[in-house]
């Protein structure tokens, strides 16, 4: 431990502490040449049912099940969460099948189809992957936006430090290395 908080109070003294922060010229100017970079892309929050199904499952059953449930859910006389968190065999039952916000390429391929394709408030029908039979609900939707400077100018600044950082790191210890006189010796 002693060693480890040595070479940490080195790695700060040697990199850290020499790093400058970069201007606000110098964000800006590390914003318009990213500029096509600085877009968030679109998000969409849903809620599922999954009923599982693997080499001992029933698949004739299971999507019974599901398809049960599908009907259940339109009928509206049930909340489609307090259906989840009854049904669902996914870990985001309890949080009435709840998956939060995600982007594209976060998913199975034909989970996130159907999650994009919905409009909000809408039902999916069944869809099959290969973790089983889902209904998707669609909560909320975010569309793709550009960010402007003022909004990610905290974290540009951050993210130019940290590259500083790793860029003098890789320096200071290739010049470590370059210097260092290593010599073998007899094992006894």
């Amino acid at each position: 431990v002693k060693e480890q908080l040595m070479v940490i109070k080195l790695i700060d003294q040697e990199v850290k502490a020499k790093v400058v922060p970069p201007t606000d010229i110098e964000i800006e100017d590390f914003y318009k040449q990213n500029e096509s970079e600085m877009v968030e892309p679109e998000q969409v929050r849903v809620r599922h049912i999954l009923i599982r199904v693997n080499e001992n499952t029933d698949k004739n059953q299971a999507l019974k099940k599901i398809r049960d449930i599908l009907k259940e859910a339109k009928e509206g006389k049930t909340s489609f969460g307090e259906l989840a968190k009854k049904y669902s065999e996914d870990a985001s039952a309890s949080r009435g099948g709840d998956l939060g916000f995600f982007i594209r390429g976060q998913m199975v391929r034909k989970f996130e189809d159907a999650a994009f394709a919905l409009q909000v408030g809408e039902l999916s029908g069944v869809v099959e992957t290969e973790y089983g039979y889902h209904i998707i609900q669609c909560v909320e939707k975010k569309a793709a936006e550009k960010k402007n400077l003022e909004e990610i100018k905290d974290y540009l600044r951050n993210f130019i430090i940290q590259k500083k950082m790793e860029e003098r790191y890789e320096k200071w210890l290739r010049r470590l290395r370059d210097t260092a006189s290593i010599t073998m010796g007899e094992i006894e």
